[in-house]
């Protein structure tokens, strides 16, 4: 599979949810477009995943992300590193091997791979750019252009798609061009997901816990003392993450009715909805981007 486009495509949210949804091994090339006429260095970055989670990134102005910081760090001397990486065998993380060597340690590894991910993070600001998601073939290559994981700069510790994607939308500074996508705050939250174990904040903890469709983002705001502004810029995050969906608000009063004709009474959920009953408008948003995709290259 491959999917070729611009932020205008997809955001960097929703590619992340069909990584992961679609459990997909690959390279997600992303190539920022400087608005800068003078910009004459531009800066393409790699991020690979392997079965949905996030496993190493690489820029093309710094590709030995991790081996630089390792030297940098002065944790292995050039020369000693040179030789780890020719005595680690292929398909095998290099940062999976210097621990098991007992030359890295385990929080050493941490630094590495917390270094990656806020490296992912700061692309998530960016709001022009080129990318290309490419999969993996059964042999584990890239189709186009016959490379394999980058094994000497993975460390081996990898992150899920949705779990990083929310990590990066806490740090999101500009939200205008989610604006069309935001939930209303008069909708409530359905959940997607059977377990909330990632390692959420309160917020995003207490909407997953509540998300039955009986509470307002509104009245969420009131209770926890939050803005309005906020709570559904954490929805949203959760529900471009695949975790829940905007959903109309079950009205917990139930309206009876009796049944004259067969001397039955009959309850109905009232639903009081801002939109059509459904899909949220941010799982729309995703859906209209994959069919135009589909229209415009199949």
């Amino acid at each position: 599979m491959t999917i070729k486009g611009s932020l205008k495509t997809f955001s960097l949210p929703e590619l992340f949810q069909i990584i992961e949804s679609g459990n997909k091994s690959g390279r997600l090339t992303f190539n920022p477009e400087s608005k800068s006429s003078t910009a004459n260095v531009k800066e393409i970055f790699e991020l690979w995943f392997d079965k949905g989670n996030f496993v190493t990134i690489i820029s093309s102005l710094k590709q030995q992300f991790v081996t630089s910081k390792i030297i940098n760090k002065g944790w292995i001397d050039i020369k000693a590193l040179i030789k780890y990486k020719l005595e680690c065998s292929e398909n095998t993380a290099l940062g999976s091997y210097l621990q098991k060597q007992n030359i890295l340690s385990k929080s050493q590894i941490d630094l590495l791979f917390k270094a990656q991910v806020a490296e992912v993070i700061k692309l998530f600001n960016v709001d022009c750019a080129l990318f290309e998601f490419e999969e993996t073939n059964s042999s584990g290559k890239i189709p186009s252009d016959n490379q394999e994981f980058p094994w000497s700069e993975i460390t081996g510790q990898q992150i899920q798609a949705k779990e990083l994607s929310l990590e990066a939308m806490r740090n999101l500074s500009d939200w205008s061009r989610f604006t069309e996508e935001m939930p209303l705050n008069r909708s409530g939250l359905q959940r997607l997901v059977n377990h909330c174990n990632l390692q959420f904040n309160s917020l995003e903890k207490y909407l997953c816990d509540t998300a039955d469709g009986s509470i307002s983002l509104k009245k969420i705001s009131h209770k926890m003392g939050i803005s309005i502004e906020q709570v559904q810029q954490t929805a949203l995050s959760m529900i471009l993450a695949g975790m829940v969906e905007e959903v109309p608000l079950i009205n917990s009063n139930l309206a009876v009715s009796a049944n004259t004709n067969y001397g039955q009474l009959s309850t109905t959920s009232v639903k009081t909805s801002p939109r059509n009953q459904g899909k949220s408008k941010a799982s729309n948003s995703l859906l209209k981007n994959l069919t135009n995709f589909l229209k415009s290259n199949f």
